[in-house]
């Protein structure tokens, strides 16, 4: 069973029959989202499913281990919706994501926004110290499943080995595009590490995620769709 029409939802479109798993990909996807009631409505549409006996599968964010980040409207909403999980939900897994690129119409995500940015001309404000984890979405298709039939009852974090700071992504991003930018920087952020040792036991050696040009490669995937 699935909940939710986005990138997540598609992604993940093999559990649309399933008996055995739901996938809520029906949240707050906006991390700079101020209205209280989206976070109220996601609120509402999880409490509807917490007697089920499906398996939950809810995509929260690494965004809450970032110091930076953490007194945030939408870092405050992802913890209080994994403790509502955790105490209500019998079977689940909480899979704290990384910035997911794909084909999305959703221009909040990083990549998106960025990328829109320096289309338009705009202005990019830049933290000096902040860092971001990028993951290709064919990624998650491809593990995420394993995890979810092997792990119950866990908060997961998911990253690859290629944290990076945000102004070499948003370097990598106008390089692609073949176009200047304009960059504003700001002192702040938080260059902050991620515990995914558990995900990681799940991909091979050999996976793309722990090369060193992932980020290269994912920008450029998906940077002309």
């Amino acid at each position: 069973m699935i909940v939710g029409q986005g990138l997540l939802a598609k992604a993940f479109d093999r559990y649309t029959d399933s008996n055995e798993v739901l996938i809520f990909a029906s949240g707050v996807s906006n991390s700079k989202e101020k209205d209280l009631t989206m976070f109220e409505r996601e609120y509402t549409m999880l409490r509807t499913y917490s007697k089920t006996d499906l398996k939950l599968i809810y995509f929260s964010t690494v965004s809450v281990l970032d110091e930076s980040l953490r007194e945030s409207l939408y870092t405050q909403h992802k913890l209080s919706i994994e403790k509502y999980i955790t105490e209500n939900f019998k079977n689940f897994i909480v899979f704290r994501l990384p910035n997911v690129v794909g084909h999305t119409p959703n221009n909040h995500t990083f990549f998106n926004s960025i990328k829109e940015k320096i289309l338009l001309k705009q202005k990019i404000e830049v933290l000096t110290n902040a860092t971001r984890y990028l993951i290709d979405v064919d990624d998650l298709t491809e593990l995420l499943p394993q995890v979810i039939e092997k792990e119950n009852r866990k908060i997961i974090n998911v990253c690859f080995t290629n944290k990076a700071f945000v102004r070499e992504l948003i370097s990598m991003i106008g390089t692609a595009l073949g176009t200047d930018y304009i960059e504003e920087l700001v002192e702040g952020g938080s260059n902050y590490e991620v515990d995914s040792s558990l995900f990681l036991s799940y991909t091979k050696p050999a996976t793309v995620g722990l090369h060193q040009n992932y980020n290269y490669i994912t920008v450029n995937k998906y940077i002309y769709r």
